[in-house]
């Protein structure tokens, strides 16, 4: 069975469907911290002894993607302490910077802010459904 490893292509795409469920927007409207954590898998020794120069390229890839991801440490027994993809955690202006969408985003909070000030009443509705301010 093949590895299912998170590349930095896969981070991306998963960052852009983030990106337009609104989730940035939704967070602004009420008011919450936009944080996303990815939690890489972690890779079982069969894996690594089986799989060593995809999982080698596979962190090399991530060490030169943009992306700042933690790693940790993982004793294994036939090959000792490897130092493994662990977390990525990206606040909302790495988001945006990484997806190109800082003015999209700023022009997005003009409307919010216009509509909200010439329609309060719609408030409740774009805390729920943010992604209508996208279209």
């Amino acid at each position: 069975m093949p590895l299912k490893l998170q590349i930095p292509k896969e981070i991306s795409k998963k960052l852009t469907t983030l990106y337009n469920r609104a989730e940035h927007l939704t967070a602004y409207l009420n008011q919450t911290e936009f944080t996303i954590t990815i939690k890489f898998k972690r890779v079982s020794q069969k894996e690594l002894e089986t799989n060593f120069t995809e999982i080698r390229d596979w962190i090399e890839a991530l060490e030169k993607s943009p992306f700042e991801v933690e790693f940790q440490e993982i004793a294994y027994r036939s090959l000792g302490r490897q130092r493994m993809p662990y977390l990525l955690t990206m606040n909302q202006e790495e988001f945006l910077r990484q997806l190109s969408k800082v003015k999209r985003f700023e022009k997005h909070l003009s409307l919010v802010d216009k509509t909200l000030l010439a329609f309060p009443q719609t408030k409740g509705l774009l805390q729920t459904r943010a992604k209508l301010l996208m279209e």
